[in-house]
């Protein structure tokens, strides 16, 4: 048996995904997770969602080529080595709602008569600005992605900001409720407090190196998927180079 076959073997495994929770969940233990902790719990089962939903991201988008299961299986690896990935429940949703954005995003190619897949992704970004602030400010970069899945207009525009308004109503709302109405207004300001956190004067040495290896990576990943994009089909295509968009 050759070594690719034995790779193939260990990647499409039964056990593969057992064997990759189970490797995750002793990572978040050895970094020190709480099991009395809500917050802590509910990071993990959000995790391991997330790395569900992207594997039939993957899969169901056909954006990997053959059926494999390394695409969760990267997601638990990295997410179980990354502190800033378990160590905040924001950070954990926030990354399930940019990929459930995706789910609509793709879901919308060359339908412009379907502006409901805009006002859920102006939805989930302003539901999503809760755990983190600067979550809005993808909404941009999603109208590109339905211009180029030709499915940007104005109705699906509107529906956007009718996402965004829906979310900011029921804020106001639930403030009247509790007896704060003034609740929508007080959010404000701390919406705008960590818009722009990073500070470049603060970082390391050991920082800018891994920074710079991370952007190599997505630079020659990028060259590498533009020389044998060719093959694929314009969707795929499409997406893919989207996904490198959003990436940079």
């Amino acid at each position: 048996m050759s070594y690719l076959q034995i790779q193939k073997k260990i990647i499409n495994g039964r056990f593969t995904i057992p064997v990759v929770i189970i490797i995750y969940i002793l990572l978040r233990l050895h970094a020190g997770i709480d099991l009395r902790s809500y917050e802590d719990i509910a990071a993990l089962l959000i995790q391991i969602a997330t790395g569900f939903l992207l594997q039939q991201f993957c899969y169901g988008y056909l954006l990997i080529r053959e059926r494999t299961l390394l695409p969760i299986a990267l997601y638990f690896l990295l997410a179980g080595t990354t502190p800033i990935t378990y160590m905040n429940l924001g950070i954990c949703v926030t990354a399930m709602i940019i990929l459930l954005c995706f789910f609509s995003t793709i879901a919308s190619y060359q339908q412009k008569d379907k502006p409901v897949y805009l006002f859920n992704i102006g939805l989930l970004l302003t539901v999503g600005t809760i755990f983190w602030s600067p979550m809005i400010l993808f909404l941009p970069l999603f109208w590109i992605a339905f211009y180029l899945f030709q499915s940007l207009n104005i109705k699906s525009i509107t529906a956007s900001f009718l996402g965004i308004f829906v979310v900011c109503l029921f804020i106001f709302s639930w403030g009247l409720f509790t007896g704060n109405p003034s609740l929508l207004l007080e959010k404000i300001p701390h919406y705008f407090e960590d818009f722009f956190p990073i500070r470049f004067k603060s970082w390391t040495i050991f920082e800018i190196i891994r920074v710079a290896y991370t952007g190599l990576l997505v630079l020659f990943s990028f060259v590498y998927f533009v020389s044998h994009i060719f093959a694929e089909k314009i969707k795929v295509r499409t997406c893919l180079y989207y996904m490198f968009l959003f990436i940079i």
